[in-house]
């Protein structure tokens, strides 16, 4: 038989998706049109008002500038502007009502600009709810116009390329602490005027800044993509970096003056440069920070009382320092990588306190001279530094990437940073050595397999991060911080003295502390905690922690306490938190608890809890955790609670005298009692809430067993549920019962 085109299926079919094809190009067509009419209509650049006091579109222009789309003006009327954290993403117009009449107080940060074509102008901006370091931020933005703004910190400018820096319009109408902001960008050979509150230079070369007085702003004299410049004689104060060079090469910075500022001059991946009689006193942090900066020279600085550091070598390479003066101050020197340590020239015309630096690079072999200020070694082994008195600078001995090194017999006295600082350094011997006052009094980083022995560290504290297989034998922590352990494994602590501290020990971190072993320890009155701990496979053995708020807290699993003396503690003996743990012939007494446990699977034997204030032993939502022969006497409540705890066993254990039960629990199921001895306690030997337990064999004078009923029964001719507590009090010979009835409502 022989269809015809309309009777044929598949015919028919194809025809069905041609029809739907094109009414899906229609609705698309249609699509397309709607939104280029809206887009026609609605897509002109608006005027957006804001006043605070109202009558305008918003009284907020951090609201205002959210809802602003590209081309928009946002018109901000005369008014104070509070509480503004103004982040601005799109190329809008940001105009005020002039600075004499529009006032921003910022809120917790500087406003952002991070889009292209901003144009500010007219405002007033006051100091934030926090600290800021700059008032205007123009970051990875491009063609911005700042006019006519008023500022206490300045602007700031960052970006990673050159466009970010040279392309914007900042006149010098704007205004840092009453004074001009000075931007320069594609400018060659020129003599900046005098009387600045701010310089910017944005690929500049030959220019000159001089004479300047800038103080009490954020970034002084700021310059990127700049090369060929002289910055000198200039008096920088008070601001949050004095003098701050980005991308900046064969610039020269010499004669300024750079005091009690944030950072005094700052290089960051800027390549050489020089740096000469410049003075930088009392900086909060750096006198001199150089970061991810290469072959710069550094001579002939005054640096004095500079909170951190005198010269800082963040990164960086092939830097040469000279005859630069240092009083009360240091050379730190920080990287990740063998090249940022050992390929500098630092020589012996350097000082600190009068006394010449010794830097030693890829030698062997020597021992120091006595009379160092400061000592540095890069990439050494075999070298003794013995006998040396570092005191008040920033920093007495720093040891980068070197092995086999024996420090001893030094003393390090109130250096405002480090006593003695060891970065990925290996096989040394710390050895009677006297750190006294110090920041941190002995710090390794990334350090393995020392001896650190007999050293004295008063007031100050030994911090070890990331290091691991260290030994630490008869040291003596006191009066501040004890010792600090971080992500760090595999160490010994035997036979340390680690009291009147915050904490005794501590380990925290990032990362678990594991397999570190406590032996022999002192951690007495410490004003929170005599060894903190967390991780696994940790073992504290015959420690004695007494007279702190707590004795031990342990947090982690698979550790073993043994033999461990936690007594008079003003909160717990031992506190833990965790599971599978070994707690064996361990002392807690006269503590607020003895033991106190949230954790599950773990075994304690052979403890002695006694005489607490509250119990022995206390459970909170604890399973199957196994106590055996423990001894809990004579606390004040209870020698052993557990609450909501279930299938825990206890045996052979021994609660008497204490001054409520022996043995109670309250919510819990399935534990297991079996011959345990609870007598002479003043309420009940074993006291349940629930009688769900196997109670098997125990020597007990009286047993109080408490579990709630619910009886139906009907008063004045209504039914209720009638809650009922059967109390069973079981004494040798004989069992009384009693019941405690309470009504779920009022009858009237």
């Amino acid at each position: 038989m022989i269809m015809n085109k309309d009777e044929n299926p598949k015919v028919h079919h194809n025809f069905k998706q041609v029809n739907a094809f094109l009414y899906l190009v229609g609705l698309v067509a249609l699509g397309t049109l709607v939104f280029v009419l809206v887009t026609a209509i609605g897509g002109e650049a608006r005027t957006i008002t804001v006043d605070d006091g109202g009558g305008a579109n918003y009284t907020k222009i951090s609201t205002a500038v959210m809802v602003a789309h590209d081309g928009d003006t946002i018109r901000v009327y005369e008014g104070s502007y509070t509480g503004e954290d103004i982040s601005v993403s799109r190329s809008v117009n940001l105009i005020g009502n002039g600075s004499a009449n529009t006032t921003i107080y910022l809120g917790y940060s500087s406003i952002m600009i991070r889009a292209d074509r901003v144009n500010i102008s007219g405002f007033e901006i006051r100091g934030s709810r926090l600290p800021v370091t700059r008032d205007l931020t123009l970051e990875n933005s491009k063609y911005c116009t700042l006019t006519d703004i008023h500022m206490v910190n300045g602007i700031y400018i960052f970006g990673k390329s050159i466009q970010y820096w040279n392309t914007h319009n900042i006149d010098n109408t704007n205004i840092v602490n009453g004074k001009p902001v000075y931007y320069y960008k594609n400018a060659s050979g020129m003599t900046l005027p005098s009387g600045a509150g701010q310089v910017i230079l944005a690929n500049c070369t030959q220019m000159r800044v001089e004479n300047q007085n800038i103080s009490n702003g954020g970034y002084g004299i700021l310059i990127g993509y700049s090369s060929n410049n002289t910055i000198s004689n200039n008096t920088c104060s008070s601001n949050n970096k004095a003098i701050y060079l980005y991308q900046s090469n064969h610039n020269t910075i010499s004669n300024n003056k750079c005091s009690k500022n944030n950072y005094g001059i700052g290089l960051w991946k800027s390549n050489n440069n020089i740096l000469t009689n410049n003075t930088c006193n009392s900086n909060i942090n750096d006198g001199t920070h150089i970061m991810d900066s290469h072959s710069n020279i550094i001579s002939n600085n005054n640096y004095e009382s500079n909170d951190h550091h005198g010269i800082c070598l963040y990164d960086s390479s092939n830097n040469i320092l000279k005859n630069n003066w240092m009083v009360e101050d240091a050379i730190f020197i920080f990287g990740e990588s063998l090249e940022y340590w050992n390929t500098h020239c630092i020589n012996i015309s350097n000082s600190v306190n009068g006394k010449p630096v010794y830097y030693y690079k890829n030698i062997t072999g020597i021992t120091v001279p006595s009379d160092a200020g400061q000592v540095i070694l890069a990439n050494c082994t075999h070298i003794n530094v013995e006998n040396q008195n570092l005191n008040t600078g920033t920093l007495g001995i720093i040891v980068g990437y070197s092995s086999n090194i024996t420090i001893s017999n030094n003393t390090c006295l109130f250096n405002t940073r480090y006593g003695i600082y060891l970065w990925h350094s290996d096989h040394n011997i710390l050895r009677n050595n006297t750190i006294l006052r110090n920041d941190v009094g002995i710090k390794f980083v990334s350090s393995h397999y020392n001896t650190i022995i007999n050293n004295n560290c008063h007031y100050n504290h030994i911090n070890l991060w990331n290091s691991n297989h260290n030994t630490f034998i008869r040291n003596t922590c006191t009066n501040y911080g004890g010792m600090s352990v971080s992500d760090s494994s595999d160490n010994s602590f035997i036979s340390n003295i680690c009291s009147d501290n915050g904490i005794g020990f501590r380990f925290s971190g990032r990362y678990e502390n594991n397999n570190n072993t406590l032996t022999n320890n002192t951690c007495n009155s410490n004003v929170d905690t005599g060894i903190a701990i967390g991780g696994y496979n940790n073992i504290l053995k015959n420690n004695t922690c007494s007279n702190n708020r707590y004795g031990i807290s342990l947090g982690g699993y698979d550790n073993v306490l043994t033999n461990n003396t936690c007594n008079s503690n003003a909160n717990e003996g031992i506190t833990l938190y965790g599971c599978n743990n070994i707690l064996t012939n361990n002392t807690c007494s006269n503590n607020r608890y003895g033991i106190y446990l949230e954790g599950d699977n773990n075994i304690l034997t052979i403890n002695t809890c006694n005489a607490n204030n509250k119990d022995g032993i206390s459970l909170g939502g604890c399973n199957n955790n196994t106590f055996a022969n423990n001894t809990c006497n004579s606390n004040n409540k209870n020698g052993i609670f557990l609450r909501g705890c279930n299938n825990n066993t206890l045996a052979s254990n021994t609660f008497n005298s204490n001054n409520k039960n022996g043995i109670s629990l309250g919510g819990c199921n399935n534990n297991t009692l079996v011959n345990n001895t609870c007598n002479s306690n003043n309420k009940n030997g074993i006291h349940l809430l629930h009688f769900n337990n196997s109670i098997l064999t125990n020597h007990v004078q009286k047993t109080c067993l408490e579990f709630p009923l619910k009886i139906p029964t009907t008063i004045h001719s209504r039914k209720i549920t009638v809650p009922v507590t059967l109390t069973a009090s079981i004494y040798p010979y004989q069992t009384i019962i009693s019941f405690q009835i309470t009504l779920l409502q009022r009858t009237k």
